[in-house]
C-alpha cells in the first residue's frame, strides 16, 4: 500500500472516530491511532494541523498534549506560551499526567511557583510516573 493510500485510510479512521471526552477512551483511541501510524510508517506530522486542532477541541486529551507541545516549541504553529498553557491545561484536566510536568515547567520558567508547585507535586506523587522517572544504573 502506498503512503498516499495509507494517509487517506488514516484520515477516514480519524474522521470515523468521534473522540469521546472521557480520558480512557481518548487515550485508547490515540494509542490505536499511534499504532496504526507506526505500522504504516506515518507520523503525527502527517496529520494536518487543522485536524489535530479539531480533535483536540473535541476533547482528545492526547492531541491536546501534542498541541500544547507544538505551541510551546513553535512546531507547526507559531510559538505561543499562552496557547501552550491552555492546551496543556486542557490535557491536565482530562487526566494527562505528562501534561502536568510540561505545564509546571512553563510556570516554573515564568517564576509562577504557586501554579508550578502543585502540578509538580501531583505529578511526582502519582505512582504511575515513578517508573518513567527512574534512571537505571
Amino acid at each position: 500500500m502506498k503512503k498516499e493510500e495509507l494517509l487517506q485510510e488514516l484520515n477516514i479512521i480519524v474522521k470515523f472516530f468521534v473522540f469521546n471526552k472521557k480520558t480512557a477512551l481518548s487515550l485508547l483511541l490515540l494509542m490505536l491511532l499511534s499504532s496504526f501510524c507506526a505500522k504504516a510508517q506515518i507520523s503525527i506530522d502527517d496529520i494536518s494541523i487543522n485536524e489535530i486542532k479539531r480533535q483536540a477541541g473535541n476533547g482528545n486529551v492526547g492531541l491536546q498534549f501534542v498541541l500544547g507541545n507544538y505551541y510551546q516549541n513553535g512546531k507547526r504553529v507559531e510559538k505561543d506560551l499562552v496557547q501552550a498553557k491552555y492546551w496543556y491545561g486542557k490535557a491536565v484536566n482530562g487526566g494527562h499526567e505528562d501534561a502536568k510536568a510540561y505545564l509546571a515547567m512553563i510556570y516554573d520558567d515564568e517564576k509562577d511557583y504557586d501554579k508550578a508547585y502543585p502540578l509538580f507535586l501531583s505529578y511526582a506523587n502519582n505512582p504511575q510516573n515513578e517508573r518513567k522517572n527512574t534512571v537505571n544504573s
